[in-house]
């Protein structure tokens, strides 16, 4: 007789559990225990695991299968299945619901809650609430009170306090969630400024900018992470203002992270441009992209988004849009080198010419850049100093303690890279430094896998800038970061100064790709612009890395000798390839 089995499923690349059930299964539970399974991690995408565990559970009152199944798992290898068609296709959106009903032994309960995927046939929620599969509760839409009758189909313990709960109605649904425009809305980009309170009860001032328009609403680009759905804002285009209340907030992750969907609280029209008349729904959110999401692009939507500026008086002038880049290299810039510009500025300025991130942040700064939409590249955590670092064995218990209080920092927000060097070589071989340092990466290896950041250990000339840094090839760093063999500790490969030690950088990059988690620029002599009076045939070398699919950060780390911003803007220009 066929049964059902929840399965614990842990992603290879870190760990995260992912829980899977799988119905109408012959196997028993051994034989299910025995298999590999194909399944999605929803930080790396798709993986293949043995179970860590694995439960029979009762089947579901209907014996159809879910028409929306949030994870799913297959034998592998396996015959191709013919798989159940969706109702419709799944969008990343945050929509403010409430969910109630009884937990079992937890008895009554009554949530509010965000969505974070949805589709006519449901939704994937949050919650507290201790549910079971095949469990009946109640959702309510926010905006519209629709209230509906729901199934659990699908759990994933998402912390120690929170579920992932995947919630079906008993039928498809295509008009819940949103409803069909009468007239489309007009595409067009327009500079505003938007007031509201952020989630913690602070208030804002963020500039942001329209995608498209509608006569009762908007799209906006710049400020989801300030907002959620349910809360009023107040937009000013020009001199004109007017109080919107946000229907919707596009989920990280998608192409829709940072964007809201608007409606406007009352007549005042503050667009001024011509638009068709429309029903009085609210702005829809837009399609989903049809590509596949992955933990790498999950940052490269969270980046993406048009904030500008996020001062208390915003004042700023009306001007163009962000520029948009062709995304094939992912840039940021190095904050040391900008020291006399304010940070905030920095930010502003950095997504104003279509920067991703700023590099080179202390913890204490790592919250700046997501005001702008950006977020830190690369931070420091205490892993030490150039000339003192991981190739002493004395150094590693301080630089053990600096990750383990400042790398849970940068998780938190959602720095992907620390740095660590390597140390002067001070009369020690490069045998014995290179087996000090393997030994000082071992040990802090698992604190950066636990958090899902990464160590970087930076290659540095020792002809002109740093006489007598150990980690100044890259074959010597190759051989380290092998040797630690985590998909958490890398090479932060600086072209710099690779190019005064070896050259042949496109040849080396490519050949050692895998190893290289970071990398950063400079003029070659002098580490000053990237103009023609330095000797690196600079878009070359990023179609080199562009080639690879490499999708980290190329960060800029020059130091300007004309006007800084000017410079920063043609570096930017000339890298993205």
């Amino acid at each position: 007789m066929p049964r059902n089995f929840a399965i614990r499923l842990r992603c290879p690349q870190g760990d995260c559990d992912s829980w899977v059930t799988l119905s109408n299964r012959e196997e028993s539970l051994e034989q299910i225990l025995q298999q590999t399974w194909e399944f999605k991690c929803r930080e790396h995408g798709p993986q293949q695991g043995v179970p860590q565990e694995a439960m029979e559970v009762a089947p579901l009152d209907d014996p159809q299968p879910s028409p929306t199944p949030v994870s799913f798992a297959v034998p592998f290898p396996a015959a191709a299945a013919r798989k159940t068609p969706r109702s419709s296709e799944r969008i990343p959106l945050r929509v403010s619901v409430v969910i109630y009903g009884f937990a079992g032994k937890g008895g009554a309960f009554h949530e509010d809650a965000e969505t974070i995927l949805v589709n006519a046939s449901g939704a994937l929620v949050t919650l507290k609430a201790k549910l079971a599969l095949g469990d009946t509760v109640f959702l309510v839409h926010k905006s519209s009170s629709e209230e509906h009758e729901v199934r659990v189909v699908y759990l994933d313990a998402y912390s120690d306090r929170e579920t992932r709960v995947g919630l079906a109605f008993k039928q498809p649904l295509p008009d819940f969630w949103k409803r069909t425009r009468k007239q489309p809305r007009v595409p067009k980009t327009l500079r505003v400024i938007v007031r509201g309170t952020d989630s913690r009860g602070y208030a804002f001032a963020q500039s942001a900018y329209t995608v498209d328009l509608s006569e009762r609403g908007a799209r906006l680009d710049g400020v989801g992470f300030l907002t959620t759905p349910g809360q009023t804002i107040e937009v000013r285009r020009l001199w004109r203002k007017a109080r919107f209340r946000v229907v919707w907030v596009g989920q990280v992750g998608s192409a829709e992270s940072n964007q809201v969907g608007v409606v406007r609280q009352s007549e005042k029209n503050i667009w001024r441009v011509e638009l068709p008349k429309s029903d009085d729904d609210p702005p829809q959110a837009p399609k989903p992209p049809k590509s596949r999401l992955s933990r790498r692009n999950v940052l490269k939507s969270v980046l993406s988004g048009a904030a500008l500026a996020s001062f208390p008086s915003a004042s700023w002038p009306q001007g163009p849009a962000p520029i948009k880049r062709k995304g094939n290299i992912r840039q940021s810039v190095s904050r040391w080198c900008y020291q006399k510009i304010p940070l905030d500025q920095l930010c502003a300025y950095a997504a104003e010419i279509g920067l991703k991130a700023i590099d080179l942040l202390n913890p204490d700064e790592f919250e700046v850049p997501p005001r702008y939409g950006l977020i830190c590249s690369m931070g420091y955590a205490g892993g030490g100093e150039i000339e003192s670092a991981m190739n002493r064995l004395e150094n590693h218990a301080r630089i053990e303690e600096g990750f383990r209080k400042y790398i849970p920092v940068a998780a938190k927000a959602g720095v992907p890279n620390i740095i660590t060097f390597s140390g002067n070589r001070k009369g020690m071989s490069d045998e014995e430094g290179a087996k000090n340092t393997i030994t000082g990466l071992n040990r802090v290896k698992k604190i950066a896998e636990d958090h899902g950041v990464t160590i970087c250990i930076e290659l540095l000339n020792s002809k002109v800038d740093h006489h007598d840094y150990m980690c100044d090839h890259t074959a010597w760093g190759v051989q380290v970061v092998q040797a630690v063999n985590s998909p958490r500790v890398k090479l932060l490969y600086d072209i710099y100064h690779m190019q005064i030690m070896e050259g042949d950088l496109v040849r080396t990059i490519q050949k050692n790709i895998d190893w290289i988690g970071h990398f950063h620029t400079g003029g070659v002599p002098g580490r000053h612009e990237l103009d023609p009076t330095q000797e690196v045939q600079w878009d070359g070398v990023m179609r080199g890395i562009a080639a690879t699919n490499f999708r980290g950060f190329v960060a800029h780390e020059f130091v300007p000798t004309h006007d800084p911003l000017t410079s920063l803007r043609q570096a930017v220009d000339l890298c993205d390839v």
